[in-house]
């Protein structure tokens, strides 16, 4: 039995979208073909899984990690402060801009893009490529 990443979905031929994969997900993954991962993190690159890192060599799949710079992370924790209860964290335009670079290029298709929990950063540059 096959195991699709947490909020996985397919958004073009060949791009697909969803949480950070685990180990249970690699047999699936294998059956998309993969040539990148583009991984939206919400601070500093974090250690990913050594099983992650393993499967994407083993598969020849480029890894893409954008992440926030820390003037954004800065302006982000201000806002949280002035939002006091709401919790939103909001991607940057230049993650964005960076992401939509990588998501044109159909030489690294077929791609998916990943966030921690495949909604908020993914969506924000899925709803962007569709306004293309």
């Amino acid at each position: 039995m096959l195991f699709p990443p947490v909020n996985f979905g397919v958004v073009n031929e060949g791009l697909y979208r969803g949480a950070l994969p685990s180990e249970i997900n690699m047999p699936f993954l294998e059956t998309l073909e993969l040539r990148t991962i583009v991984i939206l993190e919400s601070g500093p690159s974090e250690d990913l899984d050594s099983t992650i890192l393993e499967f994407l060599d083993d598969n020849q799949i480029e890894l893409v990690r954008l992440s926030e710079d820390e003037v954004t992370q800065m302006q982000a924790m201000q806002s949280k402060m002035k939002l006091d209860k709401i919790k939103l964290q909001a991607v940057s335009e230049d993650v964005v801009l960076r992401a939509m670079n990588v998501v044109v290029d159909e030489n690294k298709y077929p791609m998916m893009i990943a966030d921690l929990y495949g909604k908020h950063r993914t969506g924000t540059v899925v709803a962007c490529l569709r306004k293309l």
